[in-house]
């Protein structure tokens, strides 16, 4: 006859090794989502520098325009 302690142990022991294998899982999707979210950083920074170039360039004109509008007399004083 097999004790209700044995069944429950063996029940046990195979919950617990569930939860492991879940663990280890989630383990490696955790791996995978670090190495994603690195690459997105490394992409974020470098649209955040083209947009400070193409903030300059735009500021560089104005400043051209702003020239060229006050030599033609085309600026109110």
């Amino acid at each position: 006859m097999v004790a209700l302690a044995d069944v429950t142990r063996e029940f046990i022991a195979r919950q617990n090794e569930r939860v492991i294998d879940e663990l280890r899982f989630l383990r490696e999707q955790n791996g995978s989502i670090r190495s994603d979210l690195g690459e997105i950083k490394e992409r974020l920074g470098m649209l955040e520098a083209q947009y400070a170039s193409v903030s300059r360039r735009v500021d560089l004109v104005s400043g051209g325009l702003d020239r060229i509008e006050r030599r033609l007399d085309l600026v109110e004083a």
